[in-house]
């Protein structure tokens, strides 16, 4: 509260102990369960899962974040709607990075989508990097993005 922090993101590989140990800090801040990087491959999950495929890596440690207590789960923009399948039962919030506008550069993303499919998804919270910092003209890109997001589904910036 005094650094005004309003969620906290946890890595869900830590376990559910370390998840239920972060919801006694008070005042509790909101807490969002990172569950495989955007960043990350089936060769890089093959270090330490090595039979598991990603989308059920994915789907295990949004469940494991679920039980310890996590507010959103952050993962892919394309694991959203498996996750919403396999447990349409849950209020899970998403936060999802490796939004990619069309054509611009992947970087270090692997598993990306543009802002408007992330955006007919229903996704409630989406994280934009250097696609709009790296930008000639970050605003007009920041703008362009919101664009195409209320295009592709135009009751997709009505939420708070």
């Amino acid at each position: 509260q005094k650094l005004g922090v309003d969620a906290v993101s946890l890595h869900l590989m830590g376990g559910a102990d370390m998840l239920r140990a972060a919801a006694e800090v008070m005042p509790r801040p909101k807490l969002w369960g990172v569950t495989v990087l955007t960043s990350m491959g089936p060769k890089d999950v093959k270090i330490f899962a090595a039979s598991t495929k990603i989308p059920s890596l994915v789907k295990s440690l949004a469940k494991q974040g679920w039980v310890g207590g996590a507010d959103a789960t952050i993962c892919s923009p394309r694991e959203v709607g498996m996750l919403k399948k396999a447990f349409p039962h849950l209020d899970m919030k998403f936060v999802t990075p490796g939004i990619r506008p069309k054509g611009a550069a992947l970087n270090d993303q692997n598993r990306v989508m543009p802002p408007g499919e992330a955006a007919l998804l229903g996704i409630d919270f989406i994280v934009i990097g250097r696609p709009i910092t790296h930008a000639s003209d970050p605003r007009k890109a920041a703008l362009d993005i919101l664009a195409e997001m209320k295009a592709a589904a135009p009751k997709s910036l009505d939420k708070e």
